[in-house]
């Protein structure tokens, strides 16, 4: 009878002390904070703002997919560079022969495979191994 009794005690008092300490923050009191980045809070506002451009389409025929994409990620686009950000060069070099590849894979055009590169790449706040962050600061006037 104990024995039920101390489960019953342990199923709610661990589920008590599990909301303290995560409502003050025990657990990560020793480690800081880490402050977004300038290109962090663009692509949080920039992005919200291309889902909502495209928020009240719906694709019926196959190709609509491709245009309601084309066009949140152009939205991105002239977002991003209103906040002060542009295509990283660097970017578009290492990914070509990244493109490349995707293209003999997957039987698409050259083309098509860079853009599915950009449309994913656009949207990643932190590099990757194989190619570096897609937007770059643009230079001071």
């Amino acid at each position: 009878m104990k024995f039920v009794y101390s489960l019953a005690a342990l199923t709610v008092l661990c589920p008590m002390l599990y909301w303290v300490a995560n409502t003050f923050d025990w657990f990560s009191a020793d480690q800081p904070k880490a402050e977004p980045s300038a290109v962090s809070l663009a692509l949080n506002s920039c992005s919200g703002i291309a889902d909502k451009s495209v928020a009240n389409l719906t694709a019926v025929v196959e190709y609509q997919k491709l245009e309601i994409a084309g066009r949140r990620a152009r939205v991105l686009q002239n977002c991003m560079n209103d906040q002060g950000f542009t295509e990283n060069p660097a970017w578009v070099k290492a990914t070509q022969p990244l493109a490349q590849a995707a293209a003999n894979t997957q039987n698409i055009s050259l083309d098509e495979a860079q853009e599915n590169l950009k449309r994913h790449d656009m949207e990643t706040f932190y590099p990757s191994k194989d190619a570096p962050l897609y937007w770059l600061a643009k230079p001071a006037q």
